[in-house]
């Protein structure tokens, strides 16, 4: 059976490989080229936008809560029984699937301060099972691995598609942060539901508050368990309740998809066709593919296009420059080059300054996020007593003397959990109301500040290139349709290799402060969220249950008022113990995020002043060695810049082409 079905101006992901390969050797001809130039500053920077091309892979990551199935249809998605599906919640670990020559499984050790190993460990595919899913014996036993990752001979993912299995909602607080980690780089969020349940609380709390920034497909699964008469009332049900938990995304319409991953995987294995198109994952496997294809393809392939064009542009001026210094003077151009050592000491002065100055800016900009924050979930404890009475949990308590400490502590732990998805909720809305505009200001100021300092650098570089040459670079002149910034150009000079997360857009685009603060700042709430998830809590609050109930009069209603004001109280006291430190802790994590940029831009002003040495010294060597060395580099320059055209045409038709999808 065919895995996926064409559709009319739907290129694939042939089409899509073709392009990203295609680019890819863009990016090695213009390497080539820079190294010929021995401008290896340059190279490094074309060299890195060409590896982060190559480890460009469509991230799919699967959420949902347990036994919703979602190992059930990524095995159908990949046409295979690839990871382990139980009728109980099952999946222990993060995991990826990947293509591989032959089936292996590599494990990721959680490390002693709770973090995860880089180094990964070997393990037995054929005990992939008993490796990845939960322990049924002990279910709260915690994994010694925080991921996996499978590889296999699937075709979709020979397509250059990752699928993520993850943790059900609500799992250990360390895999449920390495999945919200995957969503700030994930190209396409699939939430799985159960049809049957029709949204539970805690997965429209989960959708409101972590996936705001995404537009997710929802999956409903086991439609094939409901009543063919009643399907259309609970389509309609689920509509309404996605509008109302996403009002802001009215295009969730067309991303509901009513499914029966199992019928699917089965269709799969006998290559039924139409019990395939029956299952609904036909139709998923289609839209996933003309989304990754299309939208999100665009951005993988635009973003380093436009790196490359500014690179093309400063190999290309480096050509010209060398090609004038080849006219001049040996002994005149020797005298030159070591006048203009001091204002290169100088500049280099200067691009320290930028750097202490842009870290001071980030110090301060930290100090503020943990006040505010602070003070936020100071104001917070106040209301966490009233959250907890306000909690209805499912869960009732009992007459029953012997069942009593049982059903308390259950229901402790359902009013901890209800009352923590509330603070979540009231945060993540604080964060999206007020902090992410004010902190769109600050750093609106900041990247004024840094463009105006990075474009004195280039400027009073650019005398020196004029002194040395005769040949200026016009920073004016350097503008171009892709409006960039002095910023813009000096991260390119890196390839924006050495950026990752929010801050990676930057290298190719201009300072997007609002669309930075935007990525930024659903991290910041998420990485609070799990500190304050209530793993844990629920044992913390049945402790206390003794003394919200025993003792008490046999009156249900009001022990369980008592249980939520004790197990309120409880909450408000630990977070209250915790501002200071988790306030901290959160800001630098913000600042950590910022600091790649400043890390970013000091490599790539010293990737231009070493760029200015090697273009100089290259000369001198040539002019040195004599005449016919000096008429072969002269030789040598003219091939190269023709060559850098043809690579320039070439990477013109592919942005043409991927422009028209």
């Amino acid at each position: 059976m065919t895995a996926t079905a064409s559709r009319p101006g739907l290129d694939g992901y042939s089409a899509a490989e073709r392009r990203r390969t295609q680019l890819i050797e863009v990016a090695d001809r213009m390497t080539g080229i820079a190294r010929d130039l021995s401008l290896d500053a340059l190279a490094d920077g074309v060299e890195r936008t060409a590896d982060r091309v190559r480890s460009d892979a469509f991230v799919v990551t699967v959420l949902g809560d347990f036994n919703t199935g979602k190992s059930t249809l990524i095995n159908a998605l990949l046409g295979a029984d690839t990871l382990p599906r139980l009728p109980i919640e099952c999946t222990a670990l993060l995991t990826e699937v990947r293509w591989g020559d032959e089936p292996a499984a590599l494990l990721y050790p959680r490390t002693a301060d709770g973090g995860v190993a880089e180094d990964p460990e070997p393990a037995d595919i054929n005990r992939l099972s008993e490796l990845i899913v939960v322990d049924v014996d002990e279910p709260e036993a915690q994994s010694p691995y925080a991921r996996a990752e499978v590889r296999w001979p699937l075709e979709l993912c020979r397509n250059n598609v990752v699928l993520v299995d993850s943790p059900g909602l609500n799992a250990d607080p360390l895999r449920e942060e390495l999945t919200m980690e995957y969503l700030t780089r994930t190209d396409a969020v699939v939430f799985v539901l159960d049809a049957r349940a029709n949204m539970k609380r805690n997965e429209v709390d989960f959708m409101t508050s972590q996936l705001d920034s995404h537009d997710p497909f929802f999956i409903l699964n086991f439609i094939n368990q409901i009543q063919p008469e009643e399907q259309e009332l609970v389509r309609r049900s689920a509509f309404v309740r996605l509008q109302k938990a996403r009002p802001d995304h009215p295009a969730d319409e067309r991303r509901i998809y009513w499914v029966d991953a199992l019928a699917g995987i089965r269709a799969r294995k006998d290559e039924n066709v139409a019990a395939w198109d029956a299952s609904g994952v036909a139709k998923l496997q289609r839209d996933l593919e003309l989304f990754l294809t299309t939208e999100r393809h665009k951005i993988k392939i635009l973003l380093p296009a436009r790196q490359l064009r500014v690179l093309r542009r400063e190999v290309g001026q480096s050509i010209a420059k060398q090609q004038a210094m080849l006219t001049e003077d040996l002994q005149d151009l020797t005298r030159r080059y070591a006048e203009a050592q001091v204002p290169l000491q100088q500049l280099e002065q200067d691009a320290e300054r930028i750097s202490r100055d842009l870290a001071n800016q980030l110090g301060d900009l930290e100090d503020e996020v943990a006040r505010r924050i602070e003070g936020k979930l100071s104001q917070l404890t106040v209301s966490v007593p009233g959250f907890a009475v306000e909690a209805i949990p499912d869960q009732k308590l009992s007459l029953k003397p012997w069942k009593t400490a049982e059903q308390a502590e259950a229901v402790a732990g359902e009013i901890a959990e209800i009352t923590a998805r509330r603070v979540e909720a009231e945060f993540s809305e604080w964060v999206r109301a007020e902090l992410q505009a004010d902190l769109t200001k600050r750093m609106e100021r900041m990247a004024e500040s840094l463009n105006a300092q990075v474009a004195g650098f280039e400027q009073d570089l650019d005398a020196l290139r004029l002194d040395m040459s005769g040949a200026a670079s016009d920073v004016r002149s350097r503008a171009s349709k892709d409006d960039e910034t002095p910023l813009t150009r000096t991260l390119a000079a890196v390839g924006g290799g050495i950026i990752a997360g929010p801050a990676a857009g930057l290298a190719g685009a201009r300072f997007g402060t609002r669309e930075m603060a935007k990525a930024l700042l659903p991290g910041l709430a998420i990485h609070l969220v799990w500190l304050f998830t209530p793993f844990g809590w629920g044992v913390l609050a049945a402790a206390l249950v003794a003394q919200a109930i025993v003792g008490a009069p046999v009156m249900l209603k009001g022990a369980e008022r008592r249980l939520k004001q004790t197990v309120g109280e409880e909450m408000a006291n630990e977070l209250r113990g915790r501002l200071h430190k988790d306030s901290r802790e959160a800001a630098a994590r913000l600042a950590k995020q910022l600091d790649e940029v400043r890390v970013a831009v000091f490599a790539g002003l010293d990737a231009q002043l070493a760029t200015f040495r090697q273009e100089v010294e290259t000369v001198l060597a040539a002019k040195r060695a004599g005449e016919a060395a000096a008429s072969a580099r002269g030789s040598q320059l003219t091939r190269l810049a023709q060559d850098l055209d043809d690579a320039m045409n070439q990477l013109d038709d592919i942005v043409d082409e991927i422009a028209a999808i």
